[in-house]
């Protein structure tokens, strides 16, 4: 029977009793963080998307490139695509130096671009005039030598490589004489989530900028969804269903939950333009499609796990795994 007289606590160390102020605050992150982990609950595309650039950095502090950047290179893409039967621009030449090049015997319209660079820097889209040539890209008249000035200052400032390659200028006939239409299609190992679509106008003073229009997988115009100049005028590809079957079948061969393929749509069908395993700049999503493009996300990764798993390459080994192999030696 216990003493009335001997206090509950004797005996017993007493946990401090926390003043109205500690109290208020743990009661406000305790909801803080229980509303966090509610959000987390649910598949966010931007997540995945900051989470597999974290991994990414973390794998080159290791010395392994990601396989998917082996033919995210102009020149490697070329040879890739044809091995697995997608048509691109024709290649036209590689040279180790622009200042190797014969600008008389040129073809007259031809892409110039380096075998490995960021987005469009060094990337020339040249038609001939006279003895000078026009950029549709950025609306300029050049003469070669302004090119070849051009190029040796992105070298020397390691913003392009030195070797560059020649493409077949491919032109949408619906916009002859411009600039064709990019369309930036979010893919999620063999699925399309999104098509981004990038038109090439002129502001108010007449310089060259980008106008954006997204749609879904079923062509339907989703509104400003990325927070970019629209231009509504901008009208799907006339091939829109074999550029989405494309974009599908590259997005298929290579073995990863989320790939940007970029297409061009011609009078002759759908060309890839390039790969881009990593698309940079801030990704801001409405809470619905964040959700939605974060469960194809979540779909493409549990299928190639199955794939992993049902090749025996994650069955339990009979011993702790060599660490060497993910030191590279």
């Amino acid at each position: 029977m216990t003493d009335p007289a001997v206090p509950a606590s004797a005996g017993a160390r007493v946990f401090p009793a926390a003043s109205l102020p500690e109290r208020v605050r743990a009661r406000v992150e305790r909801t803080y963080r229980r509303t966090t982990t509610a959000r987390l609950q649910e598949p966010s595309f931007v997540y995945k998307n900051l989470e597999a650039v974290r991994v990414r950095r973390i794998m080159r502090e290791l010395g392994c490139k990601d396989p998917a950047f082996d033919v995210d290179a102009k020149d490697d893409m070329h040879a890739w695509a044809r091995r697995l039967g997608v048509r691109t621009p024709h290649l036209l030449a590689v040279h180790d130096d622009v200042r190797s090049l014969d600008w008389a015997d040129l073809p007259d319209r031809f892409v110039l671009k380096p075998t490995r660079g960021t987005v469009s820097t060094g990337v020339y889209l040249l038609h001939r005039e006279g003895e000078r040539w026009r950029d549709l890209l950025t609306r300029r008249t050049l003469a070669a030598e302004e090119i070849r000035r051009e190029v040796a200052g992105l070298v020397e400032a390691k913003e392009a490589s030195a070797s560059f390659l020649l493409e077949e200028l491919v032109e949408d006939p619906r916009f002859p004489g411009e600039q064709p239409p990019d369309y930036k299609v979010w893919t999620f190992f063999g699925r399309v989530g999104l098509i981004e679509s990038k038109s090439h106008l002129l502001d108010a003073d007449g310089r060259p900028t980008a106008g954006w229009r997204y749609f879904d997988p079923d062509w339907n115009d989703l509104g400003n969804v990325l927070n970019d100049d629209c231009d509504p005028a901008l009208p799907p590809p006339l091939h829109a269903d074999e550029l989405l079957e494309l974009a599908r079948t590259i997005s298929a061969a290579i073995p990863r939950s989320f790939l940007r393929v970029d297409l061009l749509d011609s009078a002759d069908g759908p060309v890839l333009g390039e790969i881009t395993p990593e698309p940079g700049g801030e990704v801001l999503l409405a809470p619905a499609l964040d959700r939605l493009l974060g469960g194809y996300w979540e779909d493409a990764e549990a299928r190639l796990k199955v794939r992993a798993a049902r090749a025996g390459t994650l069955t339990p080994a009979d011993r702790p795994l060599d660490e060497a192999l993910v030191r590279g030696e």
